[in-house]
């Protein structure tokens, strides 16, 4: 009895150790495939911000070049046809091989990638931040740029709502006006839970009427950094088509289609007159709250199109990384932010409105212009130079 107690005993007192040696292990494995995975993800947005850099740093040089003198007006468009495929075409590690690959080549291409350090996997997609509708825009300052922010977002609940079954079973067109103005006072509120400006989708969570089900709905089309209006070259065919109630689907849908169809692109570069029957649209409304107070030659709408139409080249990108390991995920997403660009660009398209509407743009010798504008270089050493992340959060 004795005996056969004590190795009862041992046998629980095993049994027990390596049940607990098992969970810690299991911890242990967890842990290090979480850190693993997160090292992934940041590999995934280093590599997009090199991506970024490169993007930025050709089109600094494009800037210095008359490419209208050697490639005719439609220069840029051309340029930027190939440029863009350095930012858009996303990428992942291992690499994905296309499947009319040769064996032969299937066979050096799962050779370097067993010779390669990082047995980790990551997923990395860059968007155009003005490719999407800037909520925080709904309480701008300026008048034109709030009404027309409002406007558009209005118009894309309504197009989601009918387009869905369940939202037209949870929401009414009353509750989509609803929404918009209680995002409106939640930022403009001090006392409202947020009171402040957005900075990420959790934080619609806390504005009456929005549930997780209605965020993932219209995740795709907003933004909280988007500056300048929509860059048509990038936007969804809902956002095209939110622009203008006459925009029908089909319609929004063959821009998108002949702005992105390759094989046309080549034979016909795809330029941004394509976009005629959008303009049209809205130069033939009498949208006095998109022009300023100060204009007075309405045949002329520099101001409309410095609000609406966005065609420079994005200096903004969101960055989305996954990096897997083992059982393991992890999300990075980032925001790139350049001030430097967006800066120039703003200060353009203000000094083209205000020669057009007959005011003079201020100039280096005049007074006060230290003071009121802002000028950095490019020399390696300037921070303005380095890339700049204004958001990052991680999601396990």
């Amino acid at each position: 009895m004795v005996v056969l107690t004590t190795i009862t005993l041992m046998i629980v007192i095993v049994q027990q150790i390596a049940f607990d040696t098992q969970v810690e292990y299991k911890n242990g494995a967890s842990h290090y495939h979480s850190l693993r995975a997160y090292h992934a993800a940041k590999s995934g947005v280093e590599l997009a911000l090199l991506k970024i850099m490169t993007y930025r740093k050709i089109h600094q040089l494009l800037d210095n070049r008359n490419l209208e003198s050697v490639l005719g007006p439609q220069g840029k468009e051309l340029v930027r046809q190939y440029t863009d495929q350095i930012w858009q075409a996303p990428f992942a590690w291992p690499p994905v091989m296309p499947p009319d690959l040769s064996d032969i080549r299937q066979g050096e291409v799962q050779d370097l990638i067993g010779k390669s350090l990082l047995d980790m996997s990551y997923n990395v997609q860059i968007t155009a931040e003005n490719s999407r509708i800037n909520l925080n825009d709904m309480v701008s300052p300026i008048p034109q740029v709030r009404e027309w922010t409002r406007n558009i977002f209005y118009n894309l609940l309504i197009h989601l709502r009918n387009q869905h079954v369940w939202l037209q079973e949870k929401h009414s067109v009353n509750d989509m006006r609803d929404i918009q103005q209680n995002i409106i006072q939640a930022i403009q509120d001090p006392s409202h839970s947020l009171g402040r400006p957005l900075t990420h989708f959790s934080e619609l969570e806390k504005i009456e009427g929005i549930s997780p089900e209605l965020i993932e709905w219209i995740r795709p089309y907003i933004s909280f950094y988007a500056i300048g209006g929509i860059h048509l070259q990038y936007a969804n065919p809902m956002i095209m088509q939110s622009l203008h109630e006459n925009i029908e689907k089909d319609m929004a849908e063959q821009l998108v289609t002949r702005r992105d169809n390759t094989d046309q692109q080549e034979e016909n570069p795809w330029v941004l007159s394509e976009f005629n029957q959008v303009e049209s649209l809205w130069a033939n409304q009498n949208l006095n709250f998109l022009i300023p107070a100060y204009k007075q030659d309405r045949d002329n709408e520099p101001a409309l199109h410095t609000v609406v139409f966005n065609y420079d080249a994005p200096q903004n990108f969101r960055i989305t990384s996954r990096g897997t390991s083992g059982q393991n995920f992890h999300v990075i997403e980032a925001v790139f932010y350049d001030p430097h660009s967006t800066f120039k660009r703003i200060f353009n398209q203000m000094t083209e409105l205000k020669s057009k509407s007959g005011y003079r743009a201020l100039q280096k010798g005049d007074p006060g212009y230290q003071e009121m504008m802002y000028e950095s270089d490019t020399m390696v050493g300037n921070p303005m130079t380095s890339p700049f992340i204004i958001y990052w959060k991680d999601v396990n």
